[in-house]
Formats: C-alpha cells, structure tokens, sequence
C-alpha cells in the first residue's frame, strides 16, 4: 500500500497561533475548519489594490512535481466573486515567480487545485485569493499540498482530502483516518499521523 503524504502544515485550517496563514490586504479569521477571508478596508478596498490574498509558506520542498489545492466552500457577496486575475489559488516560488494558477470557474463549494514543477529544492508560497468587493467573504477549506505522485494515487482510491484526522472521500463521506489508507499529514499538532 502507498503511504501519502499532505505536505500543508495547517490544512483544516484550525488556528493560526503559529502564523501560518497571513493575510496580504485582507482580514483572515480562522476557526471550524475553514479560513474565512474578508478585503481589508484601510489597505485593500479603499487604496483599490487588487491583489488581495492570504498566503502559507512551506517549508523547503525538494525539486519534483507537485500539486497545491483547495476547496472553495462558500462566497458570499453580490454578484460573481471578483479577484485578482479571477484567481482562487497560486503558487510561487522562492523568488516569487509564479508556479501555478487556477482560476475562479464561478462555483462554490468546488475543490481547485493547481500542479506545478519546482526545478530545485526551496520553499513555495501558496495564496488563496479575495473578492475585491468591500463586504465580501471568501471560506476556503481542506488545504492540500502533495508530490503529484501522491495526489494521483490518493485521487485514485476516491479519497479527495485528507489531514491528521479524517479523509474526505470523493463523493463526500468523511471516514476516520484509521479507516483510509495509509495517508500522513505534516500538522505539527498532530505530528505525522497514520
């Protein structure tokens, strides 16, 4: 049996006591699982700069193929949900060069996800976009980051997500952990779980 591996530290996201997530132009609330992303007034909305985000930095990553991903659950605000570039997710590298976009299909409650290369070994920054409407809300959760190898092979047992605790399958069930297959989860909570 293949053991997989989620290489996001925070990806239920639960609390940002360590900093993991921070919010560039933007107000992050954290808690239940979700990250809950709103435009900041002072410097987001009112300077109209669009390029609104939170971010997580990971640790150093060695070169290979990767795949970053997210569920969007929930948008809340009139009319499409407006970002950047009509970005949900990016990811770029140590030199702030950009790996990967997937962009907004205009769909909630959707799992996007984004592959990339890295051509050597460095740490990746992953944004998750916000709306550039004041008042707007974006809720993201179950946060992945994989070596491409072990997304195919966790995509191939139906399973969609997956962190210390649960894996999420592919038509939403929510077995314990110790049910799924052998999948590990890099929270320093929980440590490595199996």
């Amino acid at each position: 049996m293949r053991e997989s591996r989620n290489l996001c530290v925070n990806p239920k996201p639960a609390n940002n006591t360590a900093n993991t997530w921070i919010g560039n132009k933007c107000d992050i609330t954290l808690g239940d699982g979700m990250l809950v992303t709103t435009p900041d007034a002072t410097d987001g909305m009112a300077n109209q700069i669009g390029n609104i985000y939170a971010s997580w930095q990971s640790d150093t990553l060695p070169a290979g193929d990767y795949v970053a991903g997210v569920m969007l659950n929930s948008y809340s605000g009139a009319g499409d949900m407006p970002t950047f570039q009509n970005r949900i997710l990016l990811v770029t590298g140590a030199d702030g060069s950009v790996l990967a976009t997937a962009a907004y299909t205009g769909r909630d409650r959707t799992r996007y996800a984004a592959r990339f290369i890295l051509p050597t070994a460095q740490q990746v920054t992953m944004r998750l976009y916000v709306p550039m409407a004041d008042g707007q809300k974006a809720r993201y959760r179950q946060v992945l980051l994989m070596t491409a190898g072990d997304y195919d092979a966790m995509i191939k047992q139906c399973i969609a997500w997956f962190d210390g605790d649960a894996a999420i399958t592919g038509w939403g069930g929510v077995p314990p952990l110790s049910s799924a297959p052998a999948f590990r989860c890099a929270c320093p909570r929980l440590g490595v779980c199996t």
